[in-house]
């Protein structure tokens, strides 16, 4: 399917020095090695935590083809020091996704943005296929539009909302597709439940 715009101790022992004393019959004379050192203390691991993103908003979750799975829309004001060292635009949009309790898209979904009123995201769809076959199919629609439905050839269709970041223009739906299910089409809609725009797959 094309998509339109579509669019990671070892200790270290010291030595010890023994203490050797030699004795005589006519005289005790004793011999003393240098003092012990103290063990090397190994350098304290480090674990990276993972950015929190100053707005999020789940879109949706739950369990599909055996996986458990959610995602969520996640604005970043300040761009994470991990996404593409050099490159970073001054704040992050990213959808991101846990499969089976794992980060799916560690910053690997995004967009950059210019503020918390930025609408370039807006017509961005993709869909992205995980371990075991099943996909997550992601929307960020135009500003009208409330809920979006997927019809298939050999499943039942599934409606969502749209959901949106308060205060800013952030807004975007997932539709979850089991594995081997053939999508059809999509209709999304406004709140009144008029057709806003139509696709067929």
């Amino acid at each position: 399917m094309s998509l339109s715009r579509m669019k990671k101790l070892a200790a270290v022992g010291g030595a010890a020095a023994a203490c050797v004393a030699l004795t005589t019959a006519a005289a005790a004379a004793s011999s003393t090695a240098a003092p012990a050192k103290a063990p090397a203390k190994a350098p304290a691991k480090v674990t990276a935590k993972a950015p929190v993103p100053t707005f999020s908003r789940v879109l949706g979750k739950g369990v599909l083809d055996g996986h458990s799975w959610s995602e969520s829309l996640d604005y970043y004001k300040q761009t994470p020091a991990s996404f593409a060292p050099g490159h970073n635009p001054a704040s992050l949009l990213c959808l991101a996704v846990s499969v089976d309790g794992k980060d799916a898209t560690p910053l690997g979904n995004c967009t950059g943005e210019t503020g918390t009123h930025d609408n370039g995201q807006a017509g961005m769809y993709g869909q992205i296929t995980y371990p075991g076959g099943f996909s997550l199919f992601s929307g960020q629609p135009a500003a009208d539009v409330a809920s979006a439905t997927m019809t298939f050839g050999n499943a039942r269709p599934i409606t969502v909302q749209v959901g949106t970041i308060p205060g800013t223009n952030f807004r975007s739906y997932v539709i979850p597709v089991a594995r081997g299910a053939q999508m059809h089409g999509l209709v999304e809609y406004d709140a009144q439940h008029h057709v806003v725009d139509r696709q067929s797959f």
